[in-house]
């Protein structure tokens, strides 16, 4: 349904002179790209609406966003299982970040998150296989960025805003969260070798 959809826009440029036939690919993919992109603000941002959460919503999705650019994680096959997984997802994150507190449990599962981004990341996509070089520099962007995260999640809890430390948090959590199909994957079969 998805992609009719997307197809459908392509054909409505290419019929009101907007692009050539021979771009229809290039345009397809483009438009599939930016759906991905903007779906999980899109998300955060009906899912915020919907809880009253909205500020904290968008603050819990930008890091988010950021650091799965370069971690890699969890792909489903088709977009429509994607967006199903991420809405589910969303939703659920959304229910504990209106529902939780800055305690030692979080504050011990958003730094074992960090440590997991900094270990395993990137993650490549079975869509794209990273070079060595991407490799190490997606690695190395991965870290920089959760460690930064990392730290305003630290230093928010010490001023009057300590509320919005647990958005940071969470992006940490869920990060974690999408790279752990891949990681327990690439686990059993290298324990199948063994």
């Amino acid at each position: 349904m998805i992609s009719k959809k997307i197809s459908n826009i392509v054909y409505w440029l290419i019929r009101n002179g907007a692009i050539d036939e021979q771009e229809y690919e290039l345009y397809e993919y483009a438009i599939y790209c930016l759906l991905l992109l903007c779906a999980p603000m899109i998300m955060a941002v009906v899912f915020g609406i919907i809880m009253n959460e909205t500020l904290k919503g968008v603050i819990m999705i930008i890091p988010f966003m950021m650091i799965r650019k370069y971690s890699g994680g969890y792909h489903a096959k088709s977009i429509r299982v994607c967006l199903t997984i991420s809405s589910i997802l969303m939703c659920t994150f959304f229910i504990i970040l209106k529902n939780i507190q800055v305690s030692i449990a979080l504050n011990v599962i958003t730094c074992f998150s960090a440590l997991i981004i900094a270990i395993f990341s990137p993650i490549d996509s079975e869509n794209r296989r990273l070079e060595d070089t991407e490799v190490k520099r997606f690695n190395k962007i991965s870290i920089i960025i959760t460690f930064f995260v990392l730290l305003i999640y630290w230093l928010i809890q010490l001023t009057t805003w300590r509320d919005y430390s647990v958005c940071f948090g969470l992006s940490l959590i869920l990060t974690a969260i999408l790279m752990m199909p891949c990681i327990n994957k690439k686990a059993r079969k290298m324990s199948f070798r063994s």
